[in-house]
C-alpha cells in the first residue's frame, strides 16, 4: 500500500473503532476499499486461522516498527490512539520525503548532467585544445584536467560516503549487538534519539492504561527492537536498584537529556505519562523542523558547488587562451 493510503486506512479504522467497533471487524469493513477482491479473502483466511491483528498489518505491508506499536496496543487497549499517532507521523515522513525530492531533483539532476557534460568534453574535445592550451600554458594542462574530472570525484564520492552509511546501517539492523556502534558519538547520539522516541510513544499508552513503570518496562523487554529492549533491560535494572525512574534513565545511557527533563517534570507533578507523549509530539515536531531546515540549505550549496565547477572550467580554458593572445 502507499503511504499516504496506509495512513488513510489507520485514519478511517480509529474512527471506526471510536463508534465502537472492534478492530478487525473495522479492517474487514475498510480494507475492501484499499485491496483486491483475493488480497480481501486472504486477510479473512488469516485471521480465520487465529492470526493477531498486528499480524494482519504485516500482510497489509505495514513496516516492523508500526506492527510492533500495533501489538502492543493490543495489550494496552488504546488501539484508536495509536492509529492516529502511527497515520500522522506516517503523513510527516511522507511529506518531508516528498518535499526533499521536489527541492533537491533539479539541482541534483542538472549536476549529473553537468558532470555528463564535464566526462563528454574530457573525452572528445579536450584532446582538440590540448595543443594549444600547451602553447600557451605547459603547467595549465594538468590544472584543466582536473578541473573537469572534478564531477567525477564528487559523484564517486559521494557513492562511495553512500555505500558506507548504507553498510552501517545494515549491520546495524542485522546484528542483535546494539552496543556494536556505540562507541561513535554520532550513531550513539541517534540510537539515544530514536530510543527516547520509542519508549516515550509506548510507554505513555501503557501507564496510561493502568501499567506500573515496572511492569511496563518488562513488557517492553519482549519488543523485537534490539534499542528498546536494551534500554529497557537496562532502565530497568536501576530501578530495581532503589532509583528513580529519571535517575534510573540516566543512568542507563540510552536516553536525551530532553527525554530525562520532560520525565523529571512528570514525576514532580504526578503526569510521567503527559511529559511521554508530549516529549514525543516534540520529537516528532524538531525532526520535521531539522529536516526542512536541511533540505533548505542543500539547494543553494548544490547550485553554489555547480557555479562553481561552471566558472573554474571556464576560467580553466580561458585563461591560457587570453595568455596565447598577449604573446
Amino acid at each position: 500500500m502507499h503511504p499516504q493510503a496506509q495512513a488513510e486506512l489507520l485514519d478511517k479504522l480509529a474512527v471506526t473503532i471510536e463508534e465502537g467497533i472492534s478492530s478487525t471487524d473495522a479492517l474487514f469493513i475498510l480494507t475492501p476499499f484499499y485491496l483486491s477482491s483475493d488480497k480481501v479473502d486472504e486477510l479473512k483466511r488469516l485471521f480465520e486461522e487465529g492470526g493477531e491483528l498486528s499480524m494482519g498489518f504485516h500482510y497489509l505491508g505495514y513496516s516492523s516498527a508500526i506492527v510492533e506499536s500495533i501489538k502492543l496496543a493490543e495489550v494496552h487497549g488504546q488501539m484508536s490512539r495509536i492509529f492516529k499517532v502511527t497515520a500522522h507521523n506516517l503523513r510527516v515522513r511522507y511529506n518531508l520525503k516528498q518535499k526533499a525530492i521536489r527541492t533537491l531533483s533539479y539541482p541534483v539532476g542538472l549536476l549529473l548532467f553537468m558532470s555528463l557534460l564535464f566526462v563528454v568534453f574530457k573525452l572528445y574535445f579536450l584532446p582538440i585544445f590540448r595543443p594549444i592550451i600547451e602553447r600557451a600554458n605547459p603547467e595549465a594542462v594538468t590544472y584543466v584536467e582536473i578541473v573537469f574530472s572534478l564531477p567525477f570525484y564528487f559523484i564517486t564520492g559521494a557513492a562511495m560516503l553512500s555505500v558506507m552509511m548504507a553498510g552501517v546501517i545494515g549491520s546495524m539492523r542485522r546484528k542483535p549487538n546494539t552496543h556494536r556502534f556505540r562507541q561513535f558519538r554520532i550513531i550513539r547520539k541517534y540510537q539515544n534519539e530514536l530510543t527516547g522516541y520509542m519508549l516515550s510513544k509506548d510507554l505513555s499508552m501503557l501507564l496510561e492504561s493502568g501499567f506500573t513503570i515496572a511492569e511496563s518496562l518488562r513488557y517492553m523487554e519482549s519488543n523485537r527492537s534490539e534499542l528498546l529492549k536494551s534500554s529497557a533491560t537496562a532502565t530497568l535494572f536501576h530501578l530495581n536498584s532503589g532509583h528513580s525512574f529519571s535517575k534510573a534513565m540516566h543512568l542507563s545511557g540510552w536516553f536525551t537529556k530532553a527525554l530525562i527533563r520532560y520525565v523529571e517534570y512528570g514525576e514532580i507533578h504526578g503526569y510521567i505519562a503527559k511529559e511521554l507523549e508530549l516529549f514525543q509530539e516534540f520529537t516528532m515536531d524538531t525532526l520535521e523542523r531539522k529536516v526542512t531546515k536541511a533540505i533548505a540549505i542543500m539547494q543553494p550549496v548544490l547550485f553554489l558547488v555547480l557555479g562553481a565547477l561552471v566558472v573554474s572550467a571556464y576560467l580553466s580554458l580561458m585563461l591560457p587562451m587570453y595568455n596565447l593572445l598577449s604573446l
